[in-house]
């Protein structure tokens, strides 16, 4: 199996992906971009704009974030996981975490714009996914 073949595989057994359609499953694919990241690497920031939802591709994202107090809270996504979708949804579409790479990382970025209009479209992708997001380390400030 190719590395393409792969990737694909994986990211059809994404829960964030599973219920696009096939074309629009396409599409995402299409519009979307891989990073590539070094460990330490910072993908996004704390308080960027949202551009992009992401899927960890290979290697291993720590996403984070200080509480009021000065403590850091931390999850990791690993392969076959997303994240920051959640972000989309609240007010100004700016990120409430840091992401950067624990270990040398690939992961997919999504453009949130396209994201959101097949959302839209498909409320069954939003149904699918909110428990996983509630029970999300990350999911609660």
């Amino acid at each position: 199996m190719t590395f393409k073949t792969r990737i694909i595989e994986l990211l059809r057994h994404t829960p964030l992906l599973q219920a696009f359609s096939p074309q629009q499953f396409t599409i995402l694919l299409q519009h979307s971009r891989t990073h590539y990241l070094k460990e330490g690497e910072m993908l996004f920031r704390q308080d960027e704009p949202l551009q992009e939802v992401f899927i960890c591709l290979s290697g291993c994202i720590k996403l984070f974030h200080l509480t009021a107090d000065g403590h850091e809270k931390s999850s990791t996504s690993s392969p076959g996981q997303n994240f920051a979708e959640a972000m989309l949804f609240t007010e100004g579409n700016r990120c409430h975490m840091n992401a950067a790479a624990l270990k040398q990382a690939e992961v997919l970025g999504i453009p949130a714009a396209q994201f959101l209009a097949f959302l839209s479209e498909s409320p069954a992708v939003l149904q699918r996914h909110e428990p996983a997001q509630q029970t999300h380390p990350m999911a609660v400030g």
